[in-house]
């Protein structure tokens, strides 16, 4: 007669998000209607879209993010005369 084992459901929970102050959640979560962003001043989807992604270590660890605000970079130049000069850089 062989074993069998019985299927155990695990529950897990990140702690970081019960009761997570709003400007602090709205990096990875953007609500379908503003005023759930419980926010002063509310972000539109394309800031969210812009802005970079911390996840909940980096807030555990009580860092803060110095610069710059976004992750998007603009420049005047067009984009493949920077990777032009990134691969000259390397070649």
């Amino acid at each position: 007669m062989g074993s069998k084992m019985a299927d155990v459901l695990q529950c897990q929970y990140e702690e970081f998000f019960f009761l997570t102050h709003p400007a602090i959640l709205i990096n990875s979560h953007f609500p379908e209607d503003r005023k759930w962003q419980l926010l002063k001043l509310t972000l539109s989807e394309q800031e969210f879209g812009c802005d970079e992604r911390l996840s909940p270590p980096f807030f555990s660890q009580q860092l803060v993010a110095a610069s710059p605000a976004t992750s998007d970079v603009k420049t005047a130049r067009a984009p493949d005369s920077i990777l032009d000069k990134l691969f000259a850089f390397f070649y």
